[in-house]
């Protein structure tokens, strides 16, 4: 399964309990997601871009090194984004790991940044 089709069935799993997806546009490189409340963009990454849309976006990408690097240089610009999820993923596993940067960023002391996002990305092996 490729990262947009994970997108799709992650979407899909997470409306389960609550029914609030209207409809989904399925496009070469993102899934556009209209609930009944919000519009979610699903964009999926292998390698963690900087230069991201505003709004509801969750980025899906490959669980690496070089992504989590990526994260923790641009982490103070990814959390200028209230609405930005970026979910790290092994596919090969199905497991991952996700992050919010702007509530991350509100809740974490700045001085441990780095060691905390550690935590996060050790708990999913890379590909």
């Amino acid at each position: 399964m490729n990262l947009l089709e994970w997108c799709v069935h992650y979407a899909k799993a997470r409306d389960a309990i609550e029914q609030k997806l209207k409809s989904m546009d399925e496009k070469p490189d993102r899934i556009v997601c209209h609930y009944k409340d919000k519009e979610v963009t699903f964009l999926p990454m292998e390698k963690l871009a900087t230069d991201l849309p505003a709004g509801l976006v969750t980025i899906v990408c490959v669980q690496n090194q070089q992504n989590f690097d990526t994260l923790v240089e641009n982490f103070s610009e990814y959390s200028k984004n209230p609405g930005l999820t970026i979910i790290f993923l092994n596919p090969k596993l199905d497991e991952k790991w996700l992050i919010k940067p702007a509530i991350h960023a509100a809740v974490a002391d700045k001085a441990s940044l780095k060691t905390g996002l550690l935590t996060l990305y050790q708990m999913v092996p890379e590909v």
